[in-house]
């Protein structure tokens, strides 16, 4: 399989000076086309630290000690993080990485409409009209099983259900049809209906386009479902790589 993001000797800290606080030690990770990898952990062993770091939006506190993130864009490696990174390679290829986050109101601001930030994204992201993004939007929300789009763009979150707001993220990341997803702990709290219909929307899009994706989680049983591989984080390090078929208890 073709390799289209690799980790090499990541180290992250958090705080300045003589205050840092490592999160992260020499991380290796392969990632590659059309898999999902599931990367898993008990609370605070960095997980969402990897995600963050690959997007470059570690808050201010963070620090890249060491290594590097590569995207590879064709038979172009780019370093998008790390000590090395090139901050105009990485803004041609960012709209080909996505993240959707463990809860989905973060995202949304409670006193506009879902349109408002839905439609800012299409616009900026695909360079088009207001007309045009109403389009895409209603049709990417189709893609993941919203079909009275109209009426959810023009609501406000507290007027939609917590699965359908994770749905309408799920569309949101996929604007710019993108080659990575990471989805950091989106089926966390989720009822076993609402996590299977996540799965199943991800699988139908993974299918259908290709991309790969990182799945963070610490719910094994959602893993082996859903997983090719597995790595497994400890005290921010990769202890272990597993196929996911073999993941049990007793490598957690």
């Amino acid at each position: 399989m073709k390799t289209i993001i690799e980790i090499h000797n990541l180290s992250v800290s958090y705080g300045k000076f003589c205050h840092k606080i490592p999160v992260l030690q020499n991380l290796c990770i392969d990632l590659y086309q059309g898999e999902t990898l599931a990367l898993v952990g008990q609370s605070g062993t960095g997980k969402s630290t990897v995600a963050r770091s690959i997007l470059n939006i570690l808050p201010l506190s963070g620090n890249v000690d060491n290594g590097e993130v590569v995207f590879w864009d064709g038979p172009n490696p780019i370093v998008i993080s790390g000590i090395k990174k090139n901050i105009k390679e990485f803004t041609s290829v960012q709209n080909k990485l996505s993240i959707v986050f463990q809860d989905p109101q973060s995202i949304y601001s409670p006193i506009h409409p879902i349109c408002s930030l839905f439609l800012d994204s299409i616009i900026s992201k695909l360079n088009i009209g207001y007309k045009d993004g109403l389009q895409v939007a209603i049709k990417l929300l189709s893609e993941v099983g919203i079909h009275d789009g109209i009426k959810k763009l023009h609501s406000y979150p507290h007027q939609i259900s917590l699965g359908t707001l994770h749905r309408i993220a799920l569309a949101i990341s996929l604007i710019a049809n993108p080659q990575v997803l990471i989805c950091d702990e989106i089926t966390a709290g989720q009822d076993a209906i609402m996590q299977s219909t996540i799965l199943s929307l991800l699988r139908n899009i993974q299918n259908r386009t290709g991309m790969a994706i990182l799945f963070i989680s610490h719910d094994i049983r959602v893993v082996k479902q859903f997983a090719h591989r597995v790595a497994i984080l400890e005290s921010g390090r990769i202890t272990s790589h597993i196929e996911a078929k073999s993941f049990c208890w007793s490598n957690y």
